[in-house]
C-alpha cells in the first residue's frame, strides 16, 4: 500500500508546478535571455512551442540573442498543430494606458497556417485579443479568416523581425490580465516551413499621442461592383487619442490617382470609431487599386492613415449570354493574393493543359507555369440580368 503522506506531497508538487507567475512591476521587458521565465506551454496536438535558438530552415534567428519561442526550432511545423504559450498574470491596475507589445518572425503556409492571441481576465475565460484591422494595434492581424480556424490571425511570412503592439486601454479599467499566443495549422498536411517566432515581450505605459486619427477599413465599395456605377467611399474612421477630433482631412486613390482631398467635419470621441462617406466613383470595366488616407491636425502617428483594397468592376450583360473569349477577357476579372498563382487570359501551355476548349483563348490558372500553393485566387464574371428570363442555366467547359 502506497503511504498517504507519499500521495499527498506528490500532488501539491504537481499543483504547484502548475502555477503561473505574476508581474506587478512595469515596464516589463522580456528577452528571454536563458530561461522561460514564468511563460508556460501546452501542445493539445501537433508541434509544440518551445524556448531556444532557431535553426530551422528559412527560420531568423531570435530578435535579441539568444533565445527565443518557436513553433519547433529545428524544422517545420506538423498538420493539426493546435498549442499554447501563455504568458504570466500581469497585475496593470498601476497603468493608465498599458501596452502589449513584441516581436514576431513568422514563415508559414499563408491563408491556411497562423496565430491568434487570447487574453483572459479571470483565468477562466479566454477571448480573442484585438480584430483583422483593429483601430487600437499596429501590424496586427493579417487575415480576417485563416482556414485551420475561421478566426483573424497573423499568416503567411513577415520577410524579417516585426513589432506588432495593442493599446490596452481600449478595455476600460484592468486589475490583472493574462496572454496565450495560440498556434494552429490545417488537417491536412504540415509544412516543411518553420512556422512563427516570438520574441522581446513587454507591457508598459503607453504616452497616449495628443492628436491620432486612423483609418482601418473601406466599407464602400465592396471588392466586387458592377461597371460604371455610382458607389459611395465610405471609410472606418478611428479617434486614437484622448481628445475630441472635430476635423478630419480626408482623400482616396484609384490605381494612384489621388482625389481632392475633404476636410470632413465630424465628432468622434476618444477612442471611437465610425464609418464617413467622403465622395463616390463610378469604376469603369477592370480591376482597380483603392486606397482611403486620413489624417488630422498635429497627427502624431503616420502608421495608420492609409489603407488599401482591390476593386473589380464587372459588366452587366443580359440573357441570353455566351462568350468564348476569342476577342478579349469578355469583361471578367481575377483577383489574386498570391502574385504567383493568378487567373490569366490567353492560351495555355503548360502541362496538360495546352490549348482551349475552342479557338485559343480561355481563362486559365498561370497560363505557362504550375500554380504555387497555398493559394487564393478568384475568377469574377460580368453581372447578369436575370428577371424575365424564365428559368436559366449557367454551363461552361473545363480542363
Amino acid at each position: 500500500m502506497k503511504h498517504p503522506k507519499l500521495i499527498f506531497c506528490a500532488l501539491l508538487f504537481f499543483i504547484a508546478s502548475k502555477c503561473y507567475s505574476q508581474i506587478s512591476t512595469f515596464p516589463y521587458l522580456e528577452y528571454f535571455i536563458s530561461t522561460p521565465n514564468g511563460w508556460t506551454t501546452t501542445t493539445i496536438s501537433g508541434t509544440a512551442w518551445e524556448l531556444g535558438v532557431p535553426t530551422a530552415s528559412g527560420s531568423f534567428g531570435s530578435y535579441s540573442q539568444p533565445l527565443c519561442w518557436g513553433t519547433d526550432l529545428d524544422s517545420g511545423y506538423r498538420a493539426n498543430s493546435f498549442s499554447y504559450l501563455t504568458s504570466p498574470k500581469f497585475y496593470v491596475s498601476s497603468l493608465t494606458n498599458p501596452y502589449f507589445s513584441f516581436y514576431q518572425f513568422r514563415y508559414m503556409a499563408s491563408g491556411l497556417d497562423g496565430m491568434h492571441i487570447e487574453y483572459s481576465t479571470d483565468d477562466i475565460a479566454w477571448s480573442m485579443l484585438g480584430a483583422y484591422n483593429f483601430p487600437f494595434a499596429s501590424n496586427w492581424y493579417n487575415t480576417t479568416s485563416l482556414f485551420s480556424t475561421g478566426l483573424p490571425a497573423f499568416t503567411g511570412s513577415s520577410t524579417t523581425w516585426v513589432q506588432s503592439g495593442i493599446d490596452l486601454s481600449y478595455f476600460g479599467t484592468l486589475d490583472s490580465i493574462r496572454f496565450r499566443f495560440v498556434f494552429r495549422s490545417n488537417i491536412n498536411f504540415g509544412s516543411a516551413q518553420p512556422g512563427i517566432f516570438i520574441d522581446d515581450i513587454s507591457v508598459q505605459e503607453l504616452p497616449t499621442p495628443p492628436i491620432d486619427a486612423g483609418i482601418w477599413g473601406i466599407t464602400s465599395p465592396l471588392q466586387v461592383v458592377n461597371s460604371n456605377v455610382s458607389y459611395p467611399i465610405t471609410f472606418n474612421i478611428s479617434n486614437n487619442s484622448s481628445v475630441t477630433l472635430d476635423t478630419i482631412y480626408c482623400h482616396y486613390s484609384v490605381n494612384g490617382v489621388p482625389s481632392p482631398t475633404v476636410a470632413l467635419g465630424v465628432m468622434i470621441q476618444p477612442f471611437q470609431s465610425g464609418s464617413y462617406t467622403i465622395g463616390n466613383y463610378s469604376f469603369p470595366t477592370g480591376t482597380y487599386n483603392l486606397c482611403g488616407y486620413v489624417t488630422a491636425t498635429n497627427d502624431a502617428n503616420p502608421n495608420n492613415e492609409s489603407f488599401c483594397m482591390d476593386v473589380s468592376a464587372v459588366p452587366i450583360e443580359a440573357i441570353p449570354y455566351s462568350n468564348d473569349f476569342e476577342s478579349g477577357n469578355g469583361n471578367w476579372a481575377q483577383t489574386s493574393w498570391d502574385t504567383l498563382t493568378q487567373w490569366e487570359h490567353g492560351t495555355p501551355n503548360f502541362g496538360l493543359t495546352v490549348g482551349a476548349h475552342s479557338g485559343n483563348n480561355c481563362w486559365d490558372i498561370n497560363l505557362n507555369t504550375g500554380y504555387s500553393g497555398p493559394s487564393n485566387t478568384i475568377l469574377y464574371s460580368p453581372m447578369f440580368t436575370l428577371a424575365g428570363n424564365g428559368k436559366s442555366t449557367f454551363v461552361l467547359a473545363k480542363s
